[in-house]
């Protein structure tokens, strides 16, 4: 937006059509002299980083990973998958699929890849397999964040088995009568 030559009322209805456009999370549009650059690098707007410390002590597992490794795993998370102390100093050991019943791989991937594209999902259900082997029902959201100069998905899981076991309980209670 260039101050020269415009008149206020120009200004105005240019600042006016900005404003309508953020509400409407539309793309704002290049000034001409730019456009004739398209073929330039666009540099992206610094993104401030996440700072995992500030998941450490919510009452839902949260975890940075990507395809290959885990960056982050909290304390909620630590328990709900019944970690050991000695792999939490080194998750980049673990795959966030290792704990995923490879029933799901593939539906989850795909997942994993639309979300890293920005769509989202609403309560994704699966089942899981903490570290000792015992199976969970989990319920889990994800979305990307910038983390170590990457963008990376970050995890937010819930146990859901007691849920599931209810939810089962009425199903064969309603099957009796």
């Amino acid at each position: 937006m260039s101050l020269k030559n415009k008149t206020k009322q120009e200004l105005i209805n240019e600042i006016n059509e900005l404003k309508k456009q953020l509400r409407l999370k539309t793309t704002l549009p290049q000034p001409a002299a730019k456009a004739d650059k398209s073929k330039e690098k666009t540099k992206l707007p610094k993104v401030k980083e996440i700072d995992p410390e500030t998941f450490e002590t919510v009452p839902f597992g949260y975890v940075l990973f990507d395809e290959k490794k885990i960056y982050y795993i909290n304390k909620t998370a630590k328990d709900l998958f019944k970690l050991p102390n000695t792999l939490l100093k080194d998750p980049t050991k673990l795959s966030i699929y290792q704990f995923i019943e490879k029933e799901f791989h593939p539906h989850i991937r795909k997942m994993n890849k639309e979300v890293m594209k920005g769509k989202f999902f609403n309560g994704v259900e699966s089942v899981c397999r903490d570290y000792k082997g015992k199976k969970i029902n989990i319920e889990s959201f994800a979305k990307t964040v910038q983390y170590q100069g990457k963008k990376i998905l970050q995890g937010f899981f819930r146990d859901i088995s007691d849920k599931k076991n209810i939810q089962s309980e009425l199903i064969k209670t309603k099957d009796n009568f």
